[in-house]
């Protein structure tokens, strides 16, 4: 009997870790980061609310300019639920400061999404110091990786 009742509560155990993904909104994005061959690439998405990230204290204090580019996800309601780095110099010093500004950043659809359609789009920012002693290998790193 006793081995019943443990049997009976590790299916219990074992039933509770199955993950179900019960949400309302599944979403499917239309892929929109390899454009740049295209004539005139789509853009589903606009910043209405883009506040600029932080410069950090560690690069401020090593006089370096830095560059970010990321494809993001946005969702229906105009909120980036996920992201994937593309490129950043130099290594990965203005990631967490890019990464905290893009989660209050908020988007609204363009004319060519009147449905709200979720998408994944390239955003690159560019934070940059006069004087950077890494003033050249910064044009050279980031004017062709990010973005216009």
């Amino acid at each position: 009997m006793r081995g019943m009742a443990y049997f009976a509560f590790g299916l219990l155990v074992l039933a509770g870790c199955q993950t179900t993904d019960n949400s309302a909104e599944k979403q499917d994005y239309l892929d929109l980061t390899n454009q740049e061959k295209s004539a005139k690439p789509l853009s589903y998405w606009t910043e209405n609310y883009s506040p600029a990230p932080a410069f950090p204290i560690s690069a401020a204090k090593k006089s370096l300019s830095g560059c970010v580019t990321l494809s993001v996800n946005i969702n229906t309601h105009g909120k980036i639920d996920g992201y994937k780095v593309i490129h950043s110099y130099p290594g990965e010093v203005f990631v967490p400061s890019v990464l905290a500004a893009l989660k209050k950043w908020r988007w609204e659809p363009t004319e060519e999404n009147p449905a709200r359609a979720p998408a994944i789009q390239k955003v690159g920012l560019t934070l940059e110091i006069n004087d950077a002693k890494n003033k050249a290998e910064f044009r050279n790193q980031c004017e062709a990786s990010v973005p216009s």
